[in-house]
C-alpha cells in the first residue's frame, strides 16, 4: 500500500514534468530555435515536438491514476482510498519506463540541438 505522502510527492512531480515540458519544449525552443511558435517548429522538427506532447500526456497519466485528473489534481483518489498497488505498480511503472526513455534521449538532444543555433 502506498503512504499519503509518496502519492503527494508523485502527483507535485507529475506536475512539474507536465508543465517543465511545456515550457521547455513548446514554449522556450521555439524562440531559441528562431520560430514564432511550436507550430511553425514543428514543420522542421516533428520528432521534438511530438515528444514534447508525449511526454505531457505521460504525466498527465501518471496524474490522473494518483490524483484522479490531469490538471490541478485535488486528492490522492478523494483521500478516501489509496490506488490499490497493482494499479499503481502496473500503470505507473510502464508509464514512468516510457518517460525516462523519451526525456533521456532529449537530455542528450535537445541541447547539442539547442547549441548548433547562433544566439547573437
Amino acid at each position: 500500500m502506498l503512504s499519503s505522502m509518496k502519492c503527494r510527492i508523485s502527483i507535485a512531480l507529475a506536475n512539474v514534468i507536465q508543465s517543465h515540458s511545456l515550457h521547455v519544449f513548446l514554449l522556450a525552443a521555439p524562440d531559441y530555435l528562431g520560430y514564432p511558435d511550436a507550430i511553425a517548429m514543428a514543420r522542421d522538427y516533428p520528432n521534438l515536438v511530438k515528444k514534447a506532447f508525449r511526454i505531457k500526456k505521460l504525466a498527465n497519466k501518471i496524474s490522473i491514476t494518483l490524483g484522479g485528473r490531469a490538471v490541478h489534481p485535488i486528492s490522492v483518489e478523494g483521500f478516501l482510498k489509496f490506488p490499490s498497488k497493482d494499479k499503481h505498480n502496473d500503470q505507473t511503472r510502464y508509464i514512468l519506463d516510457i518517460l525516462l526513455k523519451t526525456l533521456q534521449s532529449y537530455i542528450i538532444k535537445f541541447p547539442k540541438l539547442l547549441l548548433a543555433h547562433s544566439f547573437c
